[in-house]
């Protein structure tokens, strides 16, 4: 078989390693959401591999992603979540280290040193 889409197919494997690593590392007895979860990743990751092993559905896949309006929609999208990250994790660098202050604890100082990191990759990204 020729693997028509290699990142569908490395994204299939890594679906695919995900539900098995679910599955290995779940508490015994094993309780009905890890199996639930492996299985949802197992399945996914078979479907991103058999469609990487299609001829037809990878031509589709490429015209997909080659599409200018699928292309604009995703410009959008990803400007307004960076928006949306950079302003709650400004929020929340504000009220952790706020609440740090106020209550002495240093927990919520580190938490708020954490979202100010992420506020920051953010703004480079």
């Amino acid at each position: 078989m020729k693997i028509y889409n290699k990142k569908y197919f490395a994204y299939g494997l890594a679906f695919l390693a995900l539900g098995i690593a679910v599955f290995v590392t779940a508490e015994r007895p094993v309780e009905i959401k890890p199996i639930v979860l492996a299985l949802l990743c197992a399945i996914i990751g078979v479907g991103f591999i058999f469609r990487s092993f299609s001829r037809e559905l990878t031509k589709a896949d490429k015209l997909d992603e080659l599409d200018e309006r699928n292309q604009l929609i995703a410009l959008k999208s990803n400007s307004k979540t960076s928006q949306i990250t950079q302003l709650g994790s400004g929020i929340l660098t504000v009220a952790f280290i706020g609440m740090g202050g106020g209550s002495g604890n240093k927990d919520f100082i580190t938490m708020g040193v954490g979202a100010a990191f992420c506020f920051t990759i953010s703004l480079f990204a």
